[in-house]
């Protein structure tokens, strides 16, 4: 679908309707200049391999590095 800046914008809430189905390609002066797209991934999923591993992290240790950081920053 192609559709103004201007429109976009004033029909924003409806536009986000449509996402769940097309990308949206905004134009300003007849020349194309974004595509809005719904996301492929989740946001969870893409920091999913970030975390991995996360449940080995000792909670308590994470902590003393955070104090310590802000505690030498005096």
């Amino acid at each position: 679908m192609i559709v103004t800046t201007a429109e976009f914008q004033t029909n924003f809430n409806s536009y986000l309707a449509i996402l769940a189905n097309e990308d949206i390609v905004l134009t300003r002066d007849g020349e194309a200049v974004a595509v809005v797209a719904k996301p492929k991934v989740s946001a969870v999923d893409s920091i999913r391999g970030i975390l991995k591993g996360a449940h080995d992290v000792d909670m308590k240790a994470i902590r003393e590095e955070r104090l310590a950081k802000y505690e030498s920053n005096d």
